[in-house]
């Protein structure tokens, strides 16, 4: 584990120390109307699935206990977001019991080109900061900025593929990596947190590997300390723990094989993935 010294000390220590409020993220959508290459919640793949509204309603009340209705942020994302009949009643929700904190909606902007009336209204008394990635693909960004900022609503690009391009997390299939190594390279590790009936995961990859397993007839395991149950835990301490300490997923992830590829459309390959 020599080239752990190759990490700057702050970065190692960022992953281990526990946060001082709640974040996390929650996918209402599991599939996507643009489906990338790789993609890190195996969109390409996933079933045609919306998250119902009222477990949702039910984990949001279950979190904002044990967080006192404070958060640092919440990421709905999915999938495509937009492409949840409810998403207005889902952001709504999540500021009703989240009335201290940021929110955001992370898409990928082809659907805000169509939005209602009342999504611009919504996002703007829920003070929800739409949060669109730049893919390279034909959107009128500057319709969207103006929309956005006719209705007094707060956009803030979340990332921008045409520029800097795609992230590549390859998953080892014989999961014989160290755990503690894994996470503490890890860019994603304390960092991406996931909401998923009920759940928290440290990241999107465990609660989603269901469908890579489903897609190429492969086993990899999801275990009960992979995740903790939101209904069965004892307080906000235990989940901030919890997000700073590898898990036994951890092993089937190289994060020394991360890197940057050209981005394109899933062919729904296993090599995407691995």
């Amino acid at each position: 584990m020599d080239d752990i010294n190759e990490k700057p000390l702050r970065t190692l220590l960022s992953r281990i120390i526990e946060r001082p409020a709640l974040f996390f993220d929650v996918e209402v959508v599991e599939h996507c109307n643009l489906n990338c290459k790789g993609c890190g919640s195996f969109a390409p793949i996933a079933k045609k699935e919306f998250v119902d509204l009222g477990e949702y309603r039910s984990d949001m009340e279950r979190l904002s206990e044990l967080s006192g209705g404070g958060v640092h942020h919440i990421n709905i994302l999915g999938g495509e977001p937009l492409l949840h009949p409810q998403i207005n009643e889902l952001m709504r929700t999540a500021r009703e019991f989240f009335p201290i904190g940021g929110i955001n909606l992370i898409t990928n902007g082809i659907l805000l080109q169509s939005v209602s009336q009342e999504f611009w209204d919504i996002c703007r008394e829920s003070r929800i900061t739409v949060a669109p990635t730049k893919y390279p693909i034909q959107i009128d960004w500057k319709k969207i900025e103006d929309e956005a900022e006719k209705n007094k609503v707060k956009i803030r690009y979340f990332g921008n593929v045409a520029l800097y391009g795609w992230n590549y997390y390859p998953i080892e299939l014989d999961g014989n990596r160290n755990e503690l190594h894994s996470f503490l390279h890890c860019r994603c590790a304390n960092d991406c947190s996931i909401l998923t009936h009920g759940k928290l995961y440290p990241c999107p990859i465990i609660p989603k590997i269901k469908y890579f397993n489903e897609a190429f007839g492969t086993d990899i395991p999801v275990c009960e300390n992979d995740f903790l149950d939101i209904y069965k835990v004892s307080g906000l301490k235990e989940i901030l723990h919890f997000f700073a300490r590898p898990v036994p997923f951890c092993r089937f992830c190289n994060p020394f094989m991360h890197q940057k590829q050209e981005w394109g459309i899933s062919e729904r390959k296993m090599e995407e993935w691995t």
